[in-house]
């Protein structure tokens, strides 16, 4: 009856106990020379330390100046570059003396003249900067060349083709690029203003020969007008000239 009475009998279930909470404490910072707390290797009294702070100021400064000679003597090396011409066209390279600025006044110096599909190789320090211009653009501006071969250019007033900076063109693996390929570029030629006033000219008096057509000389408002326009003495005009000015020509839808 016993044995009976202790099996029915449950056991109470034990309940796991809590783990405690320890209070928050903050993690003590140590210096990294030392171990110590309290301070850093920025202020840590051991003799090394002492040392390398004393000694810090002038490594940095030795590490600027091999920097700045390091830069120095790569602007100083001489590279033999090759220039590639790819257009159809002749082009003038020339070597910008001064800073870049397109809307400024530069200066200027002819370096060579290169054919169509020709090139053409010369010695240069890495930090110049070269510009490739069609060479029916700058012929004018070459009659102007001093003594020295210096010539003064506003890069804004013509179709320059290119602008070569040699120092930033490096290859993937960080050596200097020495072969430039002046790739194909359309040139469209800047007309003068005479070629503006002639191309003007052709227009009006084409549409004065439309609305002629259209009987305006039949008005008794416009005849006058027209009949003035009769009077003027008009050039020569060849088909050719009618085609650039955008007037129907013979060339007209001639493919």
């Amino acid at each position: 009856m016993s044995s009976n009475q202790s099996f029915l009998t449950e056991t109470p279930e034990t309940t796991p106990t809590q783990p405690t909470q320890q209070p928050n404490q903050r993690r003590v910072r140590r210096c990294g020379a030392c171990g110590e707390p309290g301070h850093d290797r920025r202020t840590c009294q051991l003799p090394q330390e002492i040392r390398r702070r004393a000694r810090a100021p002038q490594q940095l400064y030795q590490q600027i100046r091999a920097e700045q000679e390091a830069l120095r003597r790569a602007e100083r090396t001489v590279h033999t570059l090759l220039f590639y011409n790819c257009n159809d066209y002749p082009i003038i390279l020339l070597w910008i003396r001064d800073s870049m600025c397109l809307d400024q006044e530069v200066t200027a110096v002819y370096m060579s003249h290169i054919d169509s599909g020709e090139n053409c190789d010369f010695r240069s320090y890495s930090s110049n900067v070269f510009v490739a211009i069609h060479q029916q653009e700058i012929v004018d501006k070459m009659n102007t060349m001093n003594e020295n071969g210096f010539i003064k250019l506003k890069l804004s007033d013509y179709q320059y083709h290119s602008i070569i900076e040699v120092s930033k063109s490096l290859l993937p693996d960080g050596s200097q690029q020495k072969e430039f390929y002046l790739e194909p570029k359309p040139y469209t030629k800047n007309k003068t203003e005479l070629e503006k006033w002639k191309e003007c000219g052709i227009k009006c008096l084409f549409l004065l020969h439309q609305l002629n057509k259209l009987g305006v000389s039949n008005n008794d408002n416009y005849a006058c007008i027209m009949d003035m326009v009769q009077d003027i003495a008009v050039p020569e005009i060849t088909e050719f000239d009618k085609e650039l000015a955008g007037v129907p020509s013979t060339f007209t839808n001639v493919t």
